[in-house]
């Protein structure tokens, strides 16, 4: 019976079309953490650039983060932190600092003539993911 489909029960099409297709968590080779910065979880890998909320250090400088949460090497070596994995680090160089796209908030009282437009960016720091120490 490999191969074929039988009609279903309540309906005329066959079962095997109407299965719901599960999302399968698939490890790739490369390495991967998940690190805790400026209050943010984050997934990364090497090499990796990514927005994370503002930091304080300067453009070009190297931090180290030792609040790694998860450190995965493929499906077989994966790590898990409770709360965080000991000896494991993500090095990060700060690439850029800039402001979100703003946001506008708008406030009115109906009958009242009350209305206010207030807007907001918030910073981000953009920065490069350089090692992931295991």
């Amino acid at each position: 019976m490999e191969g074929k489909c039988t009609p279903g029960l309540f309906t005329l099409l066959p079962t095997c079309l109407l299965l719901p297709t599960l999302p399968v968590l698939r490890f790739t080779e490369r390495m991967f953490a998940i690190v805790s910065i400026a209050g943010s979880q984050e997934r990364v890998t090497e090499g990796m650039t990514l927005q994370v909320p503002h930091l304080s250090a300067k453009v070009g400088e190297k931090v180290k983060y030792a609040e790694v949460l998860l450190v995965a090497e493929g499906a077989d070596s994966v790590k898990l932190g409770a709360p965080h994995v000991s000896g494991a680090s993500v090095e990060i160089e700060v690439v850029s600092h800039d402001r979100d796209e703003k946001i506008r908030v708008f406030k009115m009282r109906r009958r009242k003539r009350m209305r206010k437009v207030h807007g907001h960016r918030q910073h981000g720091t953009t920065v490069k993911v350089l090692k992931i120490h295991a």
